[in-house]
C-alpha cells in the first residue's frame, strides 16, 4: 500500500499509535527471518532505479571506457600498469551493467503494467519511442561489428605462424561486442511484449 500511494503520488503521513503486547498466551506469528525477507524482498523488487538503473548504468559505462582505452593494448598511467587483467574486468563491468540496465527497464515495464499509475518518464519514453527498432538494430551492428572483428582475428591467428598477443586485447573487446549485442537483441522483443500489454501513453503522468 505505501509502495503504491508514492507512486500515484499521494501524501503518506505518520499517525502515532499506542501498542500493547498480546494478552493471550500463545507464541507470535511473526518471524523474524522469515517475514523480514518477505518484506525486504518486496521492497528491493519495487525500487528498479536502485536495484538496476544506478548501478547498471555505472558499471556500462565505466566498463565501455576501459574496452575503449585497453582494446589496442596495455597503457600505463600515473606509473600503473593497465593489462589484460583489466581488459577482462572491463569486459565484466560492460557485460554486468549492460545487463541491469535492460533488465530495469523491463522491471519498470512489467510494475507499470499491474500498477498503471506512474509519475516515473522512463515508461512513458520507452511507449512514444520505439526501443525494439533502437535495440534490435544497434544490437544488430554491435553484434556484427565484434563478430567481423572476431572473424578476421580468426584467419589472421591460422595463417600467421607466431604468438599474437598484441591482438588479446582486441577479442575481449570484440567479444564483449557480440555479447551485448545478442543481449540487446533479445531484450528488445521482451521489452516490446510487456509495452504490448500497457494502454495508452497518455494514461502515464509526465
Amino acid at each position: 500500500m505505501i509502495i503504491n500511494a508514492h507512486r500515484a503520488g499521494l501524501t503518506i503521513r505518520e499517525v502515532p499509535i499506542k501498542l500493547y503486547p498480546d494478552k493471550r498466551n500463545r507464541p507470535p506469528h511473526l518471524r523474524s527471518f522469515r517475514d523480514g525477507w518477505r518484506h525486504l524482498r518486496l521492497i528491493i523488487a519495487h525500487a528498479p532505479d536502485t536495484l538496476y538503473l544506478i548501478p547498471g548504468l555505472t558499471l556500462l559505462v565505466t566498463g565501455i571506457v576501459g574496452l575503449a582505452l585497453l582494446s589496442s593494448g596495455p597503457i600505463q598511467f600515473d606509473g600503473h600498469y593497465f593489462g589484460i587483467h583489466f581488459v577482462a574486468l572491463a569486459s565484466m563491468s560492460t557485460l554486468i551493467g549492460l545487463s541491469a540496465t535492460l533488465l530495469g527497464m523491463l522491471a519498470k515495464v512489467a510494475i507499470a503494467i499491474y500498477h498503471p499509475v506512474q509519475a516515473g518518464r522512463v515508461v512513458p519514453w520507452l511507449k512514444r519511442g520505439r526501443p525494439l527498432e533502437w535495440l534490435v538494430g544497434g544490437g544488430v551492428l554491435i553484434f556484427a561489428g565484434g563478430f567481423a572483428v572476431n572473424l578476421l582475428l580468426a584467419l589472421q591467428w591460422l595463417f600467421v605462424n607466431e604468438p599474437m598477443e598484441q591482438s588479446v586485447h582486441l577479442i575481449f573487446t570484440s567479444s564483449t561486442a557480440c555479447v551485448a549485442g545478442v543481449l540487446m537483441t533479445l531484450s528488445g522483443f521482451v521489452l516490446k511484449l510487456l509495452l504490448d500489454s500497457l494502454g495508452d501513453p497518455g494514461s502515464f503522468r509526465r
